[in-house]
């Protein structure tokens, strides 16, 4: 009996108000029974003079100076994110996207294999930058280039006789999943214009084989089909 009276004099003591309009409310106010705090559907309950968010007040109490915490609704929400990561990572492996555009370099290059081979313009090129992203779920290609202009020759600077271009996705370049061809996918034909800019942005049928191989590569080609500038820098 005395251990039991010595543990509820050590109880935290609750400072009572010389006047209801005190700052401080009164025990009776703020307590219920057994020092039970009471719930405010507004603001949530207190401890003292401090709010506790709503969601807590369903299991928090004390227990001599020990207050339990269960935060069963953080613990909901933190388990959905585990559940959401996953997908977001998933659709997420589908999409390829290119950091820049660059030129031809190496005149006449070829790209990809057998009847899936792409050969380069006869001289270089140069590009001041871009970007490509194609979601190879969902059949979206969208990319940009600027400044694409001849690197060489007397039309050195400009697009010469080029003023369409179109995209062109070149799936398992090493044929090593296709008998030995590469697969094209090509964007329609978009227009170049004096500055060497052109952007597209739609969508169009990619086969499997573009998300099952990692060897992939993305091309700027003429309506001749020669390509004249590459996606560079694969995320």
């Amino acid at each position: 009996m005395s251990e039991v009276a010595n543990h509820r004099s050590e109880q935290p003591r609750l400072i009572r108000a010389a006047s209801p309009t005190s700052p401080r409310a009164t025990a009776s106010s703020e307590y219920g029974a057994n020092h039970q705090p009471v719930s405010d559907t507004s603001i949530g309950p207190y401890i003292g003079q401090k709010a506790i968010p709503a969601f807590w007040s369903a299991s928090t109490y004390f227990n001599g100076d020990i207050m339990q915490t269960s935060f069963r609704n953080a613990m909901v929400i933190a388990a959905l994110g585990v559940g959401i990561a996953p997908i977001v990572h998933a659709q997420d492996a589908y999409v390829a996207r290119w950091q820049s555009v660059i030129g031809i370099i190496q005149a006449s290059n070829v790209v990809g294999t057998g009847t899936g081979a792409v050969t380069g313009a006869p001289g270089p090129w140069s590009a001041q930058g871009g970007h490509v992203v194609v979601d190879l779920a969902r059949g979206k290609v969208e990319f940009t280039v600027r400044g694409l202009v001849l690197a060489g020759g007397n039309s050195i600077g400009n697009t010469g006789a080029v003023d369409q271009v179109k995209g062109t996705l070149v799936c398992d370049t090493n044929g090593s999943a296709s008998a030995g061809n590469s697969v094209l996918v090509d964007t329609p034909l978009v227009a170049l214009d004096d500055d060497g800019d052109a952007r597209f942005q739609g969508s169009m049928t990619i086969p499997a084989v573009c998300a099952a191989e990692p060897d992939i590569a993305f091309l700027i080609r003429t309506a001749s089909g020669r390509w004249i500038g590459n996606a560079a820098v694969l995320r």
